[in-house]
């Protein structure tokens, strides 16, 4: 059998500067065909998306929006652009049991963040699993097939670069009805900022706070007992640094996740077809605080000396909740 998945796309951009404005327009269009050759038993599955977006940048304000459109089929494959970097069907290496009852433990935010060995480090053919609590709207990122809806982006940066701000928005809904005609709908929001006090007051020494807040909510009408969907997620983020000393830094971090409510989720054979629905159902919270120091050798070699607590419940799940305290020495390369 013989797996062939072309691609093609074509991209347009266009800019033209007015004044104190800069105007933009971007657009990206495309079609997937996914086969297996030599299995007569194999479907052929033939899609496309189609991404337009335009907006302003206002010099003197440094303001930046941008709007736009997109739409992705149900049956669009493309192995590049779809396949996860985190494999869900597998179990976390740290702390893998826990309880007098040694229970497995599911994946967390800690594990997604931490643990190397739930990387993926190949393509893969068709849609791979996904955990709809990390991720419902935009499991496979912007190529995430039977999804079309409006998007909205907003930025803005200080003279100095001393402060960064930005929001995005994003209104999707299902293209195709998955086990119903209804379709759900997504609305993802999302607020990030840094304050670089340090070149807001000439500083030579780092010092910074960053924050993010986003938001991501899954909704369908229909019969309770196997259409309705209501499934939110929430993520909030809080990191800063001080170097108090050179190259030698204090860091914080503070971090809350949480997902509550229901949603039916898809499950797929061998050729990424659903076959079946499988309801979730969540009421879990996280939460992550941590502190340490961090030498820096260079703008890519560290090492870190990190402290962290971290809390863990679901109370939808027959789980019993957990936490743990941990210490860590790290040491970063970035290539």
């Amino acid at each position: 059998v013989t797996l062939v998945n072309p691609v093609q796309s074509v991209g347009l951009k266009w800019a033209k500067p007015f004044g104190d404005w800069s105007l933009f327009a971007e657009m990206e269009a495309g079609i997937s065909r996914l086969e297996w050759q030599g299995d007569d038993m194999a479907p052929v599955l033939e899609d496309g998306f189609s991404d337009f977006s335009g907006g302003f940048f206002h010099r003197p304000s440094r303001v930046k929006v941008r709007l736009g459109w997109r739409q992705v089929g149900a049956n669009f494959r493309s192995a590049g652009a779809q396949t996860k970097r985190i494999r869900f069907e597998r179990a976390p290496q740290a702390y893998q049991r826990y309880t007098n009852d040694q229970i497995l433990r599911g994946l967390s935010t800690y594990d997604l963040l931490r643990d190397g060995t739930l990387y993926n480090t190949q393509l893969e053919a068709g849609l791979m699993q996904f955990d709809p609590k990390y991720g419902n709207a935009l499991p496979y990122g912007l190529a995430t097939p039977n999804r079309r809806g409006v998007t909205a982006r907003v930025d803005w940066t200080s003279t100095n670069d001393a402060i960064n701000l930005g929001g995005r928005f994003s209104m999707l809904n299902d293209i195709a009805g998955q086990g119903t005609d209804q379709l759900r709908t997504f609305n993802l929001m999302q607020v990030d900022g840094s304050l670089h006090l340090d070149k807001y007051f000439g500083w030579e020494r780092k010092l910074e706070l960053s924050a993010l807040w986003s938001m991501e909510a899954t909704s369908r009408d229909g019969d309770p007992a196997f259409e309705t969907s209501d499934l939110t997620n929430n993520l909030i983020n809080i990191f800063a640094e001080w170097e108090f000393y050179d190259m030698l830094s204090l860091l914080a971090e503070f971090r809350t996740y949480s997902s509550s409510g229901r949603d039916q989720y898809a499950r797929r054979n061998e050729y990424s077809e659903v076959i079946d629905f499988v309801e979730v159902n969540h009421d879990a919270n996280e939460a992550l605080l941590g502190g340490g120091l961090q030498y820096r050798f260079d703008e890519k070699i560290a090492v870190q000396l990190f402290y962290q607590r971290f809390q863990w419940e679901d109370t939808a799940l027959d789980l019993p909740a957990y936490d743990w305290d941990n210490w860590q020495f790290n040491f970063i390369m970035t290539l």
